[in-house]
Formats: C-alpha cells, sequence, structure tokens
C-alpha cells in the first residue's frame, strides 16, 4: 500500500448501482410482512403483522388499535409490526407473555428520549440490566419498599386520606361537585413527597407551584409520542421540541431535589441506614452503605422516578374505581355495607381492616382488569440479543410489548370480559402481583414494579375511606368511560361529559407510500449528515457522537489492512483513546490505548459480541464466541473451564500434540526431498487441523481420501464465509438482496456440517451409551459433551455449534501464529541460532520435547510473545463487542447497539507503550515479564474480560511444543522468494504471501 495514500475512503454521493437498486424497491418492502423497520432486518419476520409504518401507537387508544390488529391478522400470540425504524412484537396472550417477560433476554427496556434526558436511564425503571440495576432492586426491594417501610406509612396515609375527606366536602360546600382528579393528584403527590422527601407541600405557595410545575412538564413530555424516537432523522431535528424541553426540566429537577438531598445531609450527617428509623427515602439513600451507595445524580434520578411512578399510577386507579361505583351504585352500596359490617363508624380506617373487605379489593382488581394504568407502553421489554419466542426468531433491538388490556378482554379468557363485576375476584382470587399473566398490572418477571405493595396498600386504605365517608353520585354531566393513554390510561375526560366515539371509525391507520411534509425535508438534508463527525450511522442517532471521527461511511474495514488504516486514521484524529466511525447504518467505536480498551472490555455493558450474518448462519450464535451473555453461554463458559479446557485436560493431550508435531517433523524432510523446499502454510494448516480433529472427533483424518476431503472442504469454505467482508452486515437491504451470496452459502455450508458432525455424534453416542462424565477417562470433547450432567446437557444442534466453533478456533489461530513465528526466525538467523542453543541445553538430542521442558526456555516463550505482539492473530475484528444498552466509555455515552473494537495492532505497534515498537526484538520480554492472558492490555492476544479466549492455555501449550520441535530439527533459512512480512486480515490476520522456505536438519 503507497503510504501516502489515503487509509480511508469515502462513499461518493453518487449511489453505488447495487444500493440504487436497493432503494428502487422500497416500495415492494413498505408492504412487507410486518412493516418497513422487519422488512429493513437481516432476520426476516415470520411473524404476521400489519404492512407498512404503524401508527397506532401514536394515537390514544394504541391498546385497542393494536387489540383490534392482533384480531384480524390472526396474531393474539404474536404480531410483528413498524413504526418508524423501529421493530416490535406485540402478544395479547397469558402464556407468551409469560415467556417474553420472563426471558433474561427481555431483561432491558427500551428507552425513549424523553424518558433518557429526563434522567430515568439511572432509575429502577429504564437503568439497564447489569450491576447497578441489580443494586437498585436489592435496595427497593430491601429498604424502600420492603414490608416494614409500607407498613411504617400507614399513619401518613390514612391522614392524607382524612384530608382528601375534608377536602370532599369543602368543594361540594363551594361548588356542589367534586373535582376528583385535581383532589387524588393533589392528594396522592403529597403522599409521595411525604414518602420521599419527608415533607408536604402547599400547592399554592412558591416550594408547592414549583414541584406541580416540574410533575406536569415532566408526565406532558414522558407522555407525548416522540416520532424521533422512531425516525432518527427526526430525532436530530428535534421538530417537536422534546430534546430541547427534557433538558430544561432536567436542569430543573437537579436543582429541586439536590436541595433536598443537600438538607438531608447535613441534618443526618454520619447516620447509618440501620440507624434510620422512620426517615423517609431521601435519608435511606444517604444512610446506605458504601458498597451501596449512590452519586448525587443517581439519586435525584432514583427519588425523581418514585415521584411520577408513585404519584398519578394511584391517583388514576383510584379515579376509575371512583367513576365505576358512581356507575354501579349496587356495588357501591354492597361495598359500603362490607365496610361498615367491619369498622365502627366511631374509629378510622386502617390497614388492618383491609384483609377483611375481600369485595372492596374484588372491587380494586377488577377496575384493574377493566382499566389497567399501564396497558401496553410499561410493559415494553428490548431484545438485547436474538432470541426465539416460539417458533419465531426475534432479532436483537427489537421492542417487545404485551397487551394487558387485550388480555383482560379476552372472551377466551375472561367471562363476559367487558362486563364490570367484582364477584368474578369473589370466585376465583387470582394474583395479580405477576406471577398470573391474565391479570398482572404491575407488571411481571424482573421488571416487576417493585412499589406494587406500596400502592395497593395505598388504594385499599384511601378507597375504604372514600366509600365510607360519602355515596358517590353522578353529576348532571354523568360520567364518561373513554380511555386516553399518555403515560398512563387516564379518564379522556375526567367525570365529566363525554365524546361519542363513531364505532365504526377504523383503529388504525397506515402511513401511505407519500412520506410525511417533515420527513420529507429530513431526507433533503442527508449529505449534510453523511459529513457529521462520526459518519451517516451516528448522524442518525438520537444520541449525537461527541467522539472524534471521520465523516461519511468508511471504507477500512473493508480492506486487507483494517487495522494499519484506522490505527493511522486515530493518529490523525488525534483518537487514539477513543474514535467514532461509521459503516453503512453500523455504529463503531474503536480504542487503541490499553486503559480505554480495559473499560470496554470489563465493562458488563459489552457482554456480548456483534454477529454478522455469516456467523449466525453457521452456527456460531449458539457456541462460545458468539451467543448472548446470558444463563446459556454461561453454561457453555463453566463446560469450557470445568472439563474441555482445564489444566487437566490439556495435561491429558500431551502425547497426542507431540506425536503430531513429530510427524510434521517427517513431513517438513518428505517436502524437503520432493521439492527441495517446505510449503509451510500447507504443514502446520493440516497438522493444526488433525490435532483440533484428535481433540474434538477423538480421530485424525486422510486428506486424500473422501472424509478427509469432505473435512477440508468444510473448513475452507467455512473460513472463507466468515472471512469475507458482507456490505449487507451494515446495509440492511443490501443484506436482504444477498447480492454477495453470504447468505445462500452459508444455508448450504450449514447444512453439509450439520450432517458431518452429527454423524460423529451418533457414532459416539453408540459407543459411550450411558457413560457419565466423570467415567470419562482421556476422551475427545464430544464424550465430554455427552457425558454432561442434565443439567449442563446440551442440544445435538447446540453440540454441533460449540464443535464446530472449535475447529474454527483452535486450527488456524495456532498454525497462524507459528507460520509468523517461522518467518521471524528466517529473518533472524541470530535469534533463530539462540533459541536452538537454548533448546540443547534444556534437552537432549536423544530424547523428545515434553511439555515440562517449555518452562525452562524462557527465550523460545519470549520469541512467541513478541511474534503475538508484531502479528496479533485477531489484532481487531476479533475484538468486537456490542453495547446491549447505554453507556459511558469515559466522558462519552455510547448507545445501546453500538459495535466496540478495540485495536491491538495499533496498541502493540505503540511507541509510547513500547520502545522501537517497530523492531522485532524477544529481549523485551526477558527484561519484563508481560502476561499475555488477559490482565495486561498492552499484550492481550487472546481477549480480555468475560469473553476471554477459553483455550488459550491449549493453544500457548501446542504452540511452544511444535516451536521446539521444529527448531531442534531444522534450521530455517530463507528460499530464493524470501519472507514477505505484508499480513491479510480475514478471519485472522494471516501472511499475504504464505512462507516458502528451506529446512535443514540440524542432526
Amino acid at each position: 500500500m503507497d503510504s501516502s495514500s489515503n487509509v480511508f475512503t469515502l462513499i461518493s454521493p453518487t449511489l453505488p448501482p447495487a444500493l440504487a437498486a436497493s432503494i428502487i424497491i422500497i416500495a415492494a418492502l413498505f408492504f412487507s410482512p410486518g412493516g418497513l423497520a422487519w422488512a429493513l432486518s437481516r432476520k426476516r419476520s415470520t411473524i404476521p403483522g400489519p404492512t407498512g409504518i404503524l401508527l397506532a401507537l401514536s394515537g390514544s387508544a394504541a391498546h385497542v388499535s393494536l387489540a383490534a390488529l392482533a384480531r384480524s391478522f390472526d396474531a393474539i400470540r404474536l404480531m410483528a409490526f413498524s413504526v418508524g425504524l423501529t421493530r416490535f412484537i406485540v402478544s395479547s396472550q397469558p402464556e407468551t407473555a409469560k415467556e417474553i417477560l420472563s426471558s433474561s433476554a427481555f431483561a432491558d427496556r427500551p428507552i425513549k428520549e424523553s424518558a433518557y434526558e429526563l434522567l430515568f436511564h439511572r432509575a429502577m425503571g429504564f437503568a439497564p440490566f447489569g450491576e447497578y440495576w441489580r443494586n437498585l432492586r436489592r435496595i427497593s426491594s430491601t429498604y424502600l419498599f420492603s414490608p416494614k417501610r409500607v407498613s411504617s406509612f400507614e399513619k401518613q396515609r390514612s391522614e392524607i386520606g382524612e384530608g382528601m375527606v375534608c377536602e370532599i366536602k369543602r368543594m361540594m360546600e363551594r361548588n356542589g361537585v367534586v373535582e376528583v382528579k385535581r383532589m387524588l393528584h393533589f392528594g396522592s403527590l403529597n403522599n409521595v413527597m411525604l414518602s420521599v422527601f419527608g415533607k408536604k407541600y402547599d400547592f399554592g405557595k412558591a416550594e408547592g407551584l414549583e414541584l406541580e410545575s416540574l410533575v406536569k412538564e415532566g408526565y406532558e413530555l414522558l407522555g407525548v409520542f416522540n416520532w424521533g424516537d422512531h425516525f432518527p432523522l427526526l430525532g436530530w431535528l428535534d421538530l417537536q421540541g422534546v430534546r430541547r424541553r427534557c433538558r430544561a426540566l432536567a436542569a430543573r429537577v437537579n436543582v429541586f431535589v439536590g436541595k433536598i438531598i443537600d438538607e438531608h445531609r447535613r441534618k443526618n450527617h454520619g447516620v447509618r441506614i440501620d440507624e434510620v428509623e422512620g426517615g423517609d427515602f431521601v435519608d435511606l439513600l444517604l444512610g446506605l452503605e458504601e458498597k451501596e451507595k449512590l452519586s448525587d445524580s443517581d439519586m435525584v434520578a432514583v427519588l425523581w422516578e418514585m415521584i411520577f411512578r408513585g404519584t398519578d399510577t394511584v391517583a388514576i386507579l383510584l379515579e376509575w374505581t371512583l367513576a365505576r361505583m358512581v356507575l354501579h351504585p349496587d356495588m357501591q352500596a354492597k361495598a359500603q355495607a362490607e365496610i361498615d359490617s367491619v369498622i365502627d363508624s366511631s374509629r378510622p380506617v386502617s390497614d388492618s381492616d383491609i384483609q377483611h373487605l375481600p369485595y372492596l379489593q374484588s372491587i380494586v382488581k377488577e377496575t384493574l382488569r377493566m382499566h389497567p394504568p399501564g396497558p401496553l407502553l410499561s410493559w415494553a421489554r428490548l431484545a438485547i440479543h436474538d432470541v426465539n419466542v416460539g417458533d419465531h426468531l426475534i432479532p436483537a433491538g427489537t421492542t417487545a410489548m404485551v397487551n394487558m388490556w387485550a388480555i383482560t378482554h379476552d372472551e377466551a379468557i375472561w367471562s363476559e370480559a367487558n362486563k364490570f363485576n367484582p364477584d368474578r375476584f369473589i370466585d376465583e382470587d387470582v394474583n395479580i402481583l405477576g406471577s398470573d399473566l391474565r391479570l398482572a398490572p404491575f407488571g411481571s418477571g424482573r421488571r416487576v414494579c417493585p412499589g406494587k405493595t406500596m400502592a395497593l396498600a395505598t388504594t385499599h386504605l384511601w378507597l375504604a375511606q372514600l366509600l365510607k365517608s360519602f355515596k358517590w353520585v353522578p353529576s348532571e354531566n354523568g360520567v364518561d368511560l373513554f380511555g386516553n393513554l399518555k403515560m398512563s390510561l387516564e379518564m379522556k375526560n375526567p367525570l365529566t361529559p363525554s365524546l361519542v366515539m363513531d364505532s365504526s371509525s377504523n383503529v388504525f391507520t397506515l402511513i401511505s407510500p407519500t412520506l410525511p411534509p417533515a420527513l420529507a425535508a429530513s431526507i433533503i438534508i442527508i449529505a449534510a449528515l453523511f459529513f457529521s463527525p462520526g459518519g451517516l450511522a451516528w448522524a442518525l442517532s438520537r444520541k449525537r457522537s461527541t467522539i472524534p471521527g471521520p465523516t461519511g461511511n468508511l471504507l477500512a474495514l473493508s480492506g486487507s489492512a483494517a487495522h494499519v488504516s484506522l490505527a493511522a486514521l486515530a493518529r490523525s484524529f488525534d483518537a487514539i483513546r477513543l474514535m467514532a466511525f461509521s459503516v453503512g447504518l453500523t455504529r463503531f467505536i474503536v480504542s487503541s490505548q490499553p486503559e480505554t480498551a480495559k473499560e470496554i472490555l470489563s465493562s458488563s455493558a459489552f457482554a456480548d459480541r456483534p454477529i454478522k450474518e455469516s456467523a449466525y448462519e453457521l452456527l456460531f450464535h449458539r457456541a462460545m464466541g458468539f451467543a448472548p451473555f446470558g444463563e446459556y453461554w454461561r453454561n457453555l463458559r463453566r463446560i469450557s473451564s470445568t472439563y474441555l479446557f482445564s489444566p487437566k485436560r490439556v495435561s491429558s493431550f500431551e502425547k497426542q500434540r507431540s506425536e503430531i508435531g513429530e510427524g510434521m517433523v517427517c513431513e517438513i524432510k518428505r517436502m524437503m526431498e520432493r521439492n527441495g523446499v517446505v510449503e509451510v502454510k500447507r504443514m502446520l494448516h493440516f497438522g493444526s487441523l488433525n490435532n483440533v480433529m484428535l481433540s474434538v472427533f477423538g480421530k485424525k483424518y486422510d486428506f486424500g481420501k473422501a472424509e478427509g476431503l469432505e473435512l477440508e472442504s468444510l473448513v475452507k469454505e467455512g473460513y472463507e464465509l466468515l472471512g469475507v467482508f458482507n456490505w449487507g452486515d451494515h446495509f440492511p437491504l443490501l443484506g436482504w438482496l444477498d447480492l454477495q451470496g453470504v447468505r445462500r452459502r452459508c444455508r448450504a455450508l450449514a447444512a453439509r456440517v450439520n450432517v458431518f458432525v452429527g454423524k460423529i455424534i451418533d457414532e459416539h453416542r453408540r459407543k459411550n451409551h450411558g457413560v457419565r462424565i466423570d467415567e470419562v477417562e482421556g476422551g475427545d470433547f464430544v464424550d465430554l459433551l455427552l457425558g454432561l450432567e442434565e443439567k449442563e446437557k446440551l442440544s445435538d444442534s447446540d453440540m454441533v455449534a460449540v464443535l464446530w466453533e472449535m475447529i474454527f478456533r483452535g486450527t488456524d489461530t495456532v498454525a497462524i501464529l507459528l507460520e509468523w513465528t517461522l518467518a521471524r526466525m528466517v529473518l533472524h538467523p541470530d535469534m533463530q541460532a539462540k533459541a536452538q542453543a537454548e533448546i540443547d541445553s534444556v534437552i537432549d538430542s536423544s530424547r523428545p520435547v515434553s511439555d515440562s521442558d517449555i518452562q525452562h526456555l524462557p527465550y523460545l516463550q519470549s520469541i512467541v510473545k513478541e511474534t503475538l505482539r508484531m502479528h496479533p492473530p485477531g489484532p481487531l475484528l476479533s475484538w468486537a463487542r456490542l453495547a446491549i444498552h447505554d453507556v459511558n466509555v469515559g466522558d462519552h455515552l455510547i448507545p445501546a447497539g453500538t459495535t466496540a473494537m478495540v485495536n491491538m495492532w495499533a496498541i502493540t505497534h505503540d511507541e509510547a507503550i513500547w520502545s522501537e515498537a517497530n523492531k522485532f526484538n524477544p529481549d523485551r520480554f526477558i527484561d519484563e515479564d508481560v502476561n499475555i492472558l488477559g490482565s495486561d492490555l498492552r499484550l492481550a492476544p487472546f481477549g480480555s474480560g468475560r469473553r476471554v479466549c477459553p483455550g488459550k492455555t491449549m493453544a500457548l501449550a501446542t504452540t511452544h511444543l511444535w516451536l521446539a520441535q521444529l527448531l531442534k530439527s531444522f534450521k530455517w533459512v530463507p528460499s530464493k522468494n524470501g519472507v514477505d512480512l505484508s499480513g491479510n486480515l480475514k478471519m485472522s490476520l494471516e501472511m499475504k504471501n504464505p512462507l516458502v522456505c528451506v529446512a535443514i536438519p540440524r542432526n
């Protein structure tokens, strides 16, 4: 490559023919099942659903619209649809709902821009699944919403309830009617403020007015349908002003809540949590132990969320309940008779009375069934990795929803579902706290509402107080039961005259093929976005990049020296620490600095790896390298560390490694006799492949016969497909077209692999029927997997994936490393001689090399380390990680779905880290013993963190042994063609021109 040439290229404004052709068919994609976003996905939807871009979610009755759509498409169980570029699935069936909400794949919630800007990404409801969220959940269950804490607030709840009774009397005296919504809102808000901040507010004075203003503005912003959440260009423009208003509100919230935290800190300085008696939530958070303690900004987020989650949920539920009591005076009278029979008129209602009021509890349950406060949107979950729901594959990044309203109004689940009938819960005691998905208004699974018991205690007590004190009758305007879905399902007209809805009108609308004016305007400015920092994909992201990097679409990754190109770019943009760039619609960051690399690779936010189409189609999404982070992946890691790559297992393969090494020595002699030169790559490839096959399948192959030829054909085709740069991974339309034929070839290869590996598994199963893992002695990997205990056992298809991956990860990594090492020995005869002298001093010529000799060969080990530094097998792409949720790296926000890479080649060639970085010098590792197994990010060729290579000790043991055998047996000198150290990055960093040299026997 001409060093003066640009190391990156920008796509010109003129679209490539293939991309232009793709855009031509967008109309057809627009009307694909599931809509546009599903059509643009690499994993096409097999789920029924409407075409186009669904506008139902922007309406005030989205839950009703989606229920009607699900029925019309016969998609009650699961329906797919699109809103802009966002993929959705929605279930209206309890069993599928449970499958979604209990799955670790849906542990996160999608966070829209308003929630993010208003700090909720650091609070319980929206914080991404991980250690921080688990800490919040522990705090909530142990302190904030423990049974003792809920009970301690009884007096406060009762006093506020009695206060509302007095306020109702005043309203009746003044106006003759009760403004129920206003009365419940302020009562509920003050109840929350007493619990959270320990004080009540006068909403006619400055501080109370500011609080009410904050809450009102927040509710409006969180409830608004923001088109920018689904059309990235519109989000960037912020045409609705959501971002601007949210940031202004967040600044005011920080001041208001921050001031209260400071007041509490001064009052309770040094008080521990076990010394807090009857305190509010701020006292509890400030008294946490050091390991649980939250920062002030996180406390603001947590407390701010509680105001929202605890205020209008209770107020709205009570308003619906009272509306039903007005409409059903017989039920109201029955509830009041029950209250009178339990509670004497001379004493107030208490929490202990509620257990004796089953009909009142049934009224609340029936109201929750008929008018669930969060019928749809509060149930949303985000797929953090690809996952199956039933028979359907759900791609990572899909938003999954449960339509609780549809479930609670389904005649197949509830008899007379549209009739208000509390008696149904007298006949059957339905648990509403999350275990029964027929009615789970507070959610289910990991994201169940932590304050559910507090909410129910408050609702039951206040309802009993209000029914005990008053008979509720309609005003002259009657009662309107139409709902209006904002942040919660509110009454459209709060106990005031109704507006008649035409029942014949459509409940949903599709965008016509004519684009909305705002979207058309957005497309006009695409050229400007194209040249935004970080490139097109970052410009389309709602979270704009603050990271330096090139504009446009970077084509460096498609080249054979991507690691070199990105290193040069990082230097030119002064972005060694972190650089942002785009390839098609894929956002990337890359670090060329050890400290930032460690921050990325050790973060739970980067626990997943991005999986390109070829890897997915070739089964790797079910193997150790690419399986999404979760229980299945943890099981694979346990199996790897405990059985497959344990020290005992690595040691048990020594004899096999030694025999294959000696076989390569004999093969080299034959090559020299035949040709006068050694084809090093070919010799190492077949030796390494047979070593892996013995470890994995327990047999060697003759690569001149049918079975060996088929194996070699499978491996060769797989390497080619995994190494090819597939444009469809980054341009979804191209992926759908499969112009490079990657999907077609992968599926054909996967079918052959299943037959080949499946046959071997069946042979082993017949041979070892009933043998347990503790009875397997010296067996291969298939024997070990078949002998696993039931709880660890893998399906046959998963075993195929795991074994198939091992062939790839274990074969050419060792072969390529040894080829680079021998090339360096040819180029540096003095170092070769020094290594051979070390070998001769330790190993007598009459005996073979053994694993136990390696510890006495420090220079040989240093040669391997220096080769790994100069020519890391996976310099870039094997380090890729995927952000499974929004996360900060240093001062920069990295959005979920961003691919993060570490440029290990750039780190190992950085003069600021390594003296004479471009000079091959094994002695540097004699002077300093650098750990290369993942703890020192200056040189970590096998990775680091959760995704470190599980077979690293096996790879090093094999490399050291074979290198010692080859150097002991031969003097390696150049052929007439010399040695070319140019690299070619495919699946690994190979030599561009394979090493061909002369091997002279030393004895």
